[in-house]
């Protein structure tokens, strides 16, 4: 059978069940009556006595308010004619049951997954470092230290040698140079001064002992300076330095010329002697 032959007949057979509820209402309520009076014949004391009712009230006509009572609505009850469309019921031995072809479900039958082969990978073992292993030489055992020979100790005192000190010999001194500078007042030319408008003038000398390795130095001479000019003028300085200037400075005031005269004994007892003159402008 069909799809829609099985809903034909789902549908008659609703309709009938309808149809055979809606005539058994009535036979219901007759059979509720019937027992309600029974009921009432069987035990008339426990009904109450009908009271009567007073007329009920005048009520003006003014005051009255009619009732408007609807219309039922009376809807139609349709029967199927039962008769009409009959329910043919298809034999069952004999009669295919047909499929139609839409309710036929295709049934999917996953693809089975082929798993590839393993690869085989070949494991290469490279070769082993080969480590060498130093092994420490054996530590020798220390040898004890040759026995120390005895020194004999004598009360007698050790005899030391000693060399005298050549020291270097004393320079000779064969030559003294004399050079004077302006102390105060004015220069004027080579060993020329002029005193200033005071009327005097002041002026320094220094010494240089030489031999024959060159200029001799040290505090190791004697040196006797003396300075004349005119009026019996005099003046004396001592000093140790081989080379050096005088002590102070030369104050004249009277014009003339002056000469400085310098001996230098070295300490090899060698003598020199240097003079300079030098004049004096008045002012």
């Amino acid at each position: 059978m069909t799809k829609t032959a099985w809903l034909l007949v789902v549908t008659v057979v609703a309709g009938i069940g309808l149809i055979a509820f809606l005539f058994s209402i009535p036979d219901n309520d007759a059979d509720q009556v019937q027992a309600e009076e029974a009921r009432l014949s069987l035990a008339p004391e426990l009904v109450p006595p009908a009271v009567p009712l007073a007329p009920p009230a005048h009520e003006p006509v003014e005051n009255r308010v009619p009732v408007v009572v609807p219309e039922v609505t009376r809807v139609p009850v349709v029967v199927p004619d039962v008769t009409a469309s009959p329910v043919v019921i298809p034999e069952l031995t004999g009669s295919p049951v047909v499929i139609p072809e839409e309710t036929r479900v295709p049934v999917m039958i996953p693809e089975v997954t082929v798993m590839p082969e393993v690869t085989r990978v070949p494991v290469v073992v490279t070769e082993v470092t080969r480590v060498p292993v130093v092994i420490p030489e054996p530590v020798q055992p220390r040898q004890a230290p040759p026995p120390v020979a005895a020194i004999e100790v004598t009360d007698e005192p050790a005899t030391t040698t000693t060399e005298p000190v050549r020291e270097s010999p004393a320079p000779a001194v064969t030559r003294v140079v004399i050079t004077t500078e302006r102390a105060g007042g004015h220069k004027i030319g080579p060993d020329m001064y002029q005193a200033t408008t005071y009327g005097t003038a002041r002026v320094l000398f220094r010494w240089e002992s030489s031999g024959e390795s060159g200029k001799v130095t040290g505090e190791k001479c004697t040196v006797i300076s003396k300075v004349t000019g005119p009026g019996d003028y005099l003046h004396t300085d001592r000093s140790a330095s081989c080379s050096g200037r005088m002590r102070g400075d030369l104050l004249v005031s009277t014009p003339g010329i002056y000469t400085i005269t310098t001996t230098v004994t070295g300490p090899d007892g060698s003598e020199a002697t240097g003079s300079l003159p030098f004049e004096i402008v008045a002012g």
